[in-house]
């Protein structure tokens, strides 16, 4: 399958899905330190997130719209389902 095909498949999902990607701006990211040392790996949260996940938490939170995450990890940081 070519690249483009693939490309279209994949835009083709988001569609139907109603997925949007968001660009992201750099205060979009307020609050990952926040998030870190709050829910990271090492402070002994449940949640246990890498730093990584701690960027996409915050910039959920700070947008107020739902993560699409697989595991428990983004529900134990209170960021699961309301």
């Amino acid at each position: 399958m070519g690249l483009h095909i693939r490309d279209a498949n994949i835009e083709m999902l988001l569609d139907l899905a109603r997925i949007g990607l968001a660009p992201m701006a750099p205060e979009g990211a307020d609050g990952a330190p926040d998030a870190f040392k709050h829910h990271g790996k090492g402070t002994g949260d449940p949640a246990d997130l890498s730093i990584g996940a701690c960027f996409a938490y915050a910039v959920a939170r700070n947008r107020g719209v739902p993560l699409l995450y697989k595991g428990e990890d983004f529900a134990l940081a209170d960021l699961g389902d309301p």
